[in-house]
């Protein structure tokens, strides 16, 4: 009996999303696509050091039979570290995409769910890098051009970048505590020596 590869079956499972959001995209057309919120935050002055950044996303979708519509919600932020692990800045904001429906056929809530994660990020994301690049530079930030999003990738819902930075400074911290336990263990003992000379 083979072994089930894991990998394997999480590669079929993306395409079966994939193929989910398709269906719904050959019934859709863009209406318009419209920035319900957004905002930039310093949270440290960049220093020498390199930057480095990560985008989220999250989405959620409302259907409006009687008008044919499909209106998908698309928050996007972009979370920046210095390399000493330092929170540097966050750029945020939320997109309204508006489509109009052609046909609803046997679509359900699941088929708009993959296509909002899909194809939703993906119309908003040229959007999304002006947006970024104009308030980075407004920030004061060094040059920041996002890469071109690929269809079919689903971007994290929460920041990696932080966590890993935040794990590393408390094994720094872990390493520094347990020197100084051992230096105070080290004089607690030559203390010792020299009371037992002395009597």
């Amino acid at each position: 009996m083979k072994k089930k590869n894991p990998k394997h079956e999480s590669i079929a499972v993306a395409k079966s999303d994939i193929r989910m959001a398709i269906m719904v995209s050959d019934h859709v057309q863009l209406k318009h696509v419209r920035v319900l919120e957004c905002s930039a935050k310093l949270l440290e002055f960049p220093g020498d050091g390199e930057m480095q950044y990560e985008v989220t996303a999250s989405t959620r979708f409302q259907l409006d039979r009687e008008d044919d519509s499909l209106f998908v919600f698309v928050t996007m932020a972009l979370h920046s570290v210095m390399q000493d692990g330092g929170e540097l800045a966050k750029i945020t904001s939320e997109f309204l995409l508006v489509y109009k429906m052609n046909e609803w056929d046997d679509l359900t809530d699941e088929h708009f769910v993959h296509f909002a994660n899909h194809n939703g990020v993906f119309n908003a994301w040229s959007y999304w890098r002006e947006m970024v690049q104009s308030m980075s530079s407004r920030l004061q930030l060094p040059p920041l051009t996002l890469t071109t999003h690929r269809f079919g990738v689903v971007l994290p819902s929460e920041p990696t970048i932080t966590q890993k930075k935040v794990a590393k400074k408390k094994k720094v911290k872990s390493k520094i505590s347990k020197k100084k336990m051992k230096k105070k263990v080290a004089v607690k003992k030559t203390a010792k020596k020299k009371v037992s000379r002395v009597n």
